[in-house]
């Protein structure tokens, strides 16, 4: 988990990501933290985050920034 954090951190730094960093550290569950992890290690997680955000109106316009 701490390598997915390291890898965040690298990039650049964004309300976005920080508040996403936030959730990370503070959630226990490990269902949640096996899904992110699973999610990330799965490859094409750039088209897979722009279709899942660009159904939402508000998280469309983070499409570009992330």
């Amino acid at each position: 988990m701490r390598n997915l954090i390291n890898l965040i951190q690298e990039a650049q730094d964004t309300s976005l990501k920080k508040d996403i960093l936030n959730l990370v550290k503070v959630t226990d569950s490990e269902p949640i933290l096996n899904r992110i992890l699973k999610i990330l290690k799965a490859g094409d997680i750039e088209d897979r985050v722009k279709a899942v955000l660009s159904k939402d109106a508000d998280a469309r316009k983070f499409v570009d920034t992330i």
